[in-house]
């Protein structure tokens, strides 16, 4: 069937009537599995596949006693790597040699990095390999819906317990999900006939509006023209531009040539100059200032503009 009338006839099945699948429909699941995208083509998990029925009937409890663990066909765990090994490491490259002759500089680069942040943080490196197994996990059940196989995803249960009965510490691995595959029970399954609930198409998709996109545009176009114009005059406008209620230039082109160019007393007058708050306050002028006209030194009537110091 194809890919939308498979999710449509798929749901998680509460009850299996313990009929088998067949091998081919099985190999059909698990290369699908192993063809799934992962990280850098790393795949860091294992799947363990259960058919022996001794097996499922000790993970049922573990399993908070889901029927569809004995119920099923096969039982998939999927398992995520706890380390990334140096075993494991050279086990990738050496794939990556067999298959297609060499390994590509930038892939090296990128597995040695996560090599080297998983020996420093292995809970990061567990989540991560476990995000990896998810993909394959969804990739899996989308493979048996398209064939008419049934499956249930599995979160519920206890990875401490699982991980000690099949002894997954010690092949560094941890049990992550279950997914058991099988045949659903129309007569008991309560979930059968029931429609699929999903939210409107239209209010999981997300479009971004082209006006939210000319905004942000704009916005850096304008970041764009700012940076642009504080380069060629070193004047940057900034809340910070402030003193005694006017707005100053930082390090402005007009007011360094007005020094390089201004007669000897306003260079020196620019010297008597006091520092406030990280803030040059040149001599103000009379005009700016009437009152301390008569303290000021003679030079002190050329127009001066207050400069801040970064």
């Amino acid at each position: 069937m194809d890919i939308l009338t498979a999710l449509e006839w798929r749901y998680a099945t509460k009850a299996m009537n313990g009929k088998k699948i067949s091998q081919e429909q099985l190999d059909v699941i698990l290369k699908s599995i192993n063809l799934a995208p992962t990280s850098l083509g790393l795949q860091p998990f294992d799947v363990i596949l259960v058919s022996d029925d001794e097996l499922k009937r000790k993970i049922l409890p573990i399993a908070n006693n889901q029927k569809q663990i004995i119920d099923c066909s096969n039982l998939l765990i999927f398992a995520a790597w706890t380390e990334f090994t140096d075993e494991r490491k050279q086990r990738y490259y050496d794939d990556m040699k067999k298959i297609r002759g060499f390994v590509p500089e930038p892939l090296i680069n990128y597995i040695e990095s996560v090599y080297e942040n998983a020996r420093k943080n292995k809970e990061w490196f567990l989540q991560w390999a476990q995000k990896q197994a998810y993909i394959a996990f969804g990739v899996a059940i989308v493979a048996a819906a398209s064939i008419g196989v049934d499956s249930t995803p599995m979160e519920g249960f206890d990875p401490i317990k699982l991980d000690e009965l099949l002894q997954l510490n010690e092949k560094k691995l941890t049990s992550t999900l279950l997914l058991p595959l099988g045949f659903r029970d129309i007569e008991n399954d309560y979930l059968v006939k029931l429609p699929k609930v999903r939210r409107e198409l239209g209010d999981i998709i997300i479009k971004l509006a082209a006006s939210v996109t000319d905004d942000t545009t704009r916005q850096r176009n304008r970041n764009k023209k700012q940076k642009k114009q504080t380069i060629l005059t070193g004047y940057k406008r900034t809340g910070n531009d402030i003193h005694n209620g006017q707005r100053v230039s930082r390090h402005s082109l007009p007011t360094l040539l007005y020094f390089l160019f201004s007669p000897p007393h306003i260079f020196f007058n620019s010297i008597l100059c006091q520092r406030t708050n990280g803030t040059l306050a040149f001599a103000p002028t009379a005009q700016a200032n009437p009152q301390a006209k008569a303290k000021e030194p003679f030079f002190a009537n050329a127009p001066m503009r207050l400069l801040k110091i970064i």
